[in-house]
């Protein structure tokens, strides 16, 4: 009789609360994220080490939570490709042949050009050495596109280096912590890159959209760059090396063309940031 009396008891008090918490818990986080956005405006060198120390505390958590899928999904891949292996040798051998006489042949031009380099008195090129990481994760929204890498200021990382795979340019190095660092990616709306065209030889600017492909910006009006032209860093503006692939250029309308990237922002996994040094 008595737990018959303290049940609508307590009906009547869990109604009210939770009427109370529904209620208010949107101001409650409205105010959390008025707070946030304050503190970057008004503080962004603390919201700033605030995001490096927290990158430097997860990275090993991401890195212990991942491993496991990697190895599923590694295993998988292995026993798909099987099958395949055996035509693969095959082509690769011949794949080898053709190389070693393009590799023939490179030497030669590499000599040549040191020669030349040497008549003309040209400047030394800078020596580049390779920092190679792991993306532990990755910030893919409407506009922003970053990725946190498992090395930082412990292994040579420094703001403002770029970052490469085997495929081109992935981007700069932005924040760096202790053990972590973020990249922003060609893909990021932020991303500004000084580009030069293969074949028409026309510069330009590729920036970041809000989908997968990037714009070519200050093109001039009687443009001659056509679809299927690979596009490189220029160099110009000493952020960027002259050289790294970017993409390949897409549509075009009018002024308004595409590039599409040759990394795959979804397909990023290790990376190599590029250090220079005379």
């Amino acid at each position: 009789m008595q737990e018959k009396l303290h049940q609508p008891m307590l009906t009547q008090i869990a109604i009210p609360f939770r009427y109370f918490t529904r209620r208010w818990s949107l101001f409650f986080f409205l105010g959390i994220s008025i707070g946030l956005m304050s503190l970057e405006i008004f503080q962004p060198d603390f919201t700033k080490r605030v995001r490096t120390v927290s990158m430097d505390r997860l990275v090993p958590v991401m890195e212990v939570v991942s491993s496991p899928f990697t190895v599923i999904k590694n295993s998988y891949e292995i026993l798909r490709n099987l099958t395949f292996l055996r035509s693969e040798n095959e082509r690769l051998r011949i794949e080898n042949t053709r190389l070693r006489n393009v590799a023939l042949t490179a030497t030669y031009v590499q000599a040549e050009n040191k020669q030349l380099r040497e008549l003309l008195k040209v400047p030394p090129e800078l020596k580049p050495t390779y920092i190679t990481a792991l993306v532990v994760s990755s910030t893919t929204g409407n506009y922003v596109r970053s990725a946190t890498i498992n090395v930082g200021k412990d292994n040579g990382v420094e703001e403002g280096q770029i970052v490469i795979n085997e495929y081109g340019l992935v981007g700069r190095i932005i924040e760096v912590g202790k053990h972590s660092a973020r990249i922003l990616l060609i893909h990021d709306v932020q991303s500004r890159i000084p580009v030069i065209s293969s074949v028409s030889q026309e510069r330009a600017i590729a920036a970041g959209m809000d989908g997968d492909n990037l714009m070519l910006m200050f093109v001039p009006d009687e443009t001659h760059i056509a679809p299927g032209e690979i596009v490189y860093t220029s160099g110009d503006g000493h952020y960027f090396p002259q050289g790294l692939i970017v993409g390949k250029v897409g549509k075009k309308k009018a002024n308004e063309i595409t590039v599409i990237p040759s990394v795959q922002r979804h397909k990023l996994k290790y990376v190599h940031v590029v250090k220079y040094a005379n």
